[in-house]
């Protein structure tokens, strides 16, 4: 058998990592050298770093801390306590931003720790293989730990693991499948921008429309003959088709029904989309772990790379 190539000398891989850091670097600089005042600066920074203005964006984005807030609010249901959930929604700032009732409350140092102990997971796992399409997995699962353990994360930030995992899809059928099941919540949990009346239509068209789309043109990708990867991405189908015919009616009528029928609940409808959107998504995220684990094994052959190289 063949030796393997000799890895490449200190040097070489010191360059590497140089080159890698001013890459990064550049764009950064270039983009914040119109701001190169002291006062520019800091209220960019303000705002890049929001640690004064709460663990909720205005907007709840379906991430772990929605349904750490439900549950919060469940618990304090049960214990005979009162704990309204507009404690938690709908206001940026101030003192009764996350004052949770019967869970702890939640600090940017945790948000930072399990963002932190996630991401070092991944490095482990690209230490025992390298390969692209590894890197653009863990890179995909690093981009859903920020959206669900940041520190007042916006909803719009589900656009990025969406745009990274979606360079996957032609590679992988199981990442195929989740891609869909990300893609399909993270549009609707973007629906409630769209709250006035005459954007009923609006909502609807997108909500359904984009997954349809999307759906057949996975099917052309991914014909039912090959029968790649089947078991792993089976157990989606049915109860996600459920779940988000729930959250998609939800999504398009209960904007426009929430003020005739519950006036004085005017954060219900942002809450439900985004307590039913974070859960799909966080067994993606979930998945996703469970994909790079299998992948990373010393013993496994790199499966999403040699199937890219035979198309």
């Amino acid at each position: 058998a063949a030796r393997p190539p000799p890895p490449p000398p200190l040097t070489a891989r010191c360059g590497k990592l140089v080159a890698c850091i001013v890459a990064a670097l550049l764009p950064l600089i270039a983009a914040l050298y119109p701001f190169a005042h002291p006062d520019t600066l800091s209220a960019l920074f303000t705002r890049l770093f929001p640690f004064h203005r709460g663990l909720f964006h205005a907007y709840w984005a379906p991430n772990s801390w929605a349904l750490y807030a439900i549950a919060d609010w469940a618990l304090s249901r049960a214990y005979g306590l009162s704990a309204p959930l507009g404690h938690t929604g709908g206001t940026v700032g101030g003192e009764r931003i996350h004052p949770f009732t019967v869970l702890p409350s939640i600090s940017p140092l945790v948000c930072a720790s399990l963002v932190l102990v996630s991401n070092l997971v991944l490095v482990g796992y690209l230490v025992r293989r390298r390969s692209r399409s590894m890197i653009l997995l863990c890179t995909a699962h690093a981009a859903l730990s920020f959206f669900l353990f940041g520190w007042h994360t916006h909803e719009k930030a589900i656009i990025l693991p969406i745009v990274v995992m979606g360079l996957l899809v032609h590679e992988s059928r199981e990442v195929a499948v989740l891609h869909f099941v990300l893609t399909s919540f993270g549009i609707i949990s973007l629906l409630p921008l769209l709250h006035r009346p005459q954007e009923l239509l609006v909502r609807a068209c997108i909500c359904i429309a984009f997954p349809i789309l999307h759906f057949e043109l996975l099917k052309a990708m991914w014909p039912a003959e090959r029968g790649v990867e089947r078991g792993s991405a089976s157990w989606w189908k049915a109860p996600c088709g459920l779940w988000w015919a729930v959250t998609a009616a939800v999504a398009i009528a209960l904007p426009t029904l929430q003020p005739l029928l519950m006036p004085r609940h005017p954060f219900l409808p942002l809450l439900l989309c985004s307590v039913l959107c974070a859960l799909p998504i966080t067994l993606v995220w979930l998945s996703l772990f469970s994909l790079i684990h299998r992948e990373s094994a010393p013993d496994r052959p790199k499966s999403l790379d040699a199937k890219s190289k035979a198309q």
